[in-house]
């Protein structure tokens, strides 16, 4: 039984393993390809895990499958839709040697996945795994410079479509309330989550691989012993995200500019989702 617990545990586990990559910005011409092969690798692990789960427990092993939830832990998986925002930020433009005003980025919708398990044996504690994908526009705007560039004391920016994909490992705490028969540990379950996360951040021009810190904070219903419906909030934090090259113009001198940009990325999204619960 152990074992075979562990077994699970690691085949989720190595989702992250397989997505993994080094931190280091990427040139444009790749970030379609890598943002590809990084969703690719996600999804195929994820499916082989939940595979070898069901290979475990196909019919042939045992009589009949029973995929009920059989104790206060167990598995869970899901899907969820949302919105959220992106902080404003400075960008530090390298080659200038100066930093730009606030950066304004558009509010975005937001999609996801994920997948988890809970301790039978303490089930308060538990861990998670999700993909999602979101989208903010900056705009076009003029910007102001700490210092003039070629005799400009403002720049002026394209419209920047920021496509951000995350793949993210929480370790979960969660309390129940309102328990009765049929979910003993409770029907009202809020929890928490903190862990480390894999983005993919692409742009127009380019794009960039980067760790980051995932949180999360939300309250699950369990409407039925294996259905759940939950509502929860997810904070995103990167630091020093490059872009390179950026392009901007200056009010008054032809031409456009290059440079590499740096900020940091924070992100507060909200989502609603159901899950199915088993085993």
């Amino acid at each position: 039984m152990l074992g075979t617990m562990w077994g699970r545990a690691a085949a989720l586990l190595l989702v992250v393993a397989l997505t993994a990559g080094a931190p280091r910005p990427a040139r444009a011409s790749s970030a379609a390809t890598g943002a590809t092969v990084a969703q690719a690798v996600g999804f195929g692990a994820l499916a082989a895990a939940f595979a070898y789960f069901a290979w475990l427990n196909r019919p042939a092993a045992q009589g009949t499958v029973d995929w009920g939830v059989k104790g206060p832990g167990g598995f869970f998986i899901g899907g969820f839709l949302g919105g959220g925002f992106v902080q404003s930020a400075r960008w530090q433009l390298e080659q200038a040697g100066a930093t730009t005003s606030r950066v304004n980025f558009e509010p975005g919708l937001l999609g996801g996945l994920k997948a988890g398990y809970f301790l039978h044996s303490f089930p308060y504690l538990g861990a998670e795994i999700e993909f999602m994908f979101d989208r903010h526009n900056t705009g076009s705007a003029q910007v102001g410079l700490s210092r003039p560039v070629r005799g400009s004391t403002s720049a002026v920016l394209p419209v920047y479509h920021i496509n951000v994909s995350t793949l993210a490992f929480h370790f979960l705490a969660r309390y129940g309330f309102l328990p009765d028969k049929e979910v003993p540990f409770g029907r009202l379950q809020p929890y928490v989550g903190l862990g480390p996360g894999f983005v993919i951040l692409w742009s127009t021009y380019d794009s960039a691989k980067n760790f980051s810190l995932e949180a999360s904070a939300g309250v699950r219903y369990m409407v039925r012993k294996n259905l759940s419906l939950f509502a929860e909030y997810k904070f995103s934090q990167q630091w020093e995200v490059e872009l390179n090259p950026m392009r901007y113009s200056l009010p008054g001198v032809p031409g456009q500019f290059s440079d590499k940009a740096t900020f940091d990325f924070t992100a507060h999204r909200f989502a609603v989702g159901v899950a199915f619960h088993f085993l």
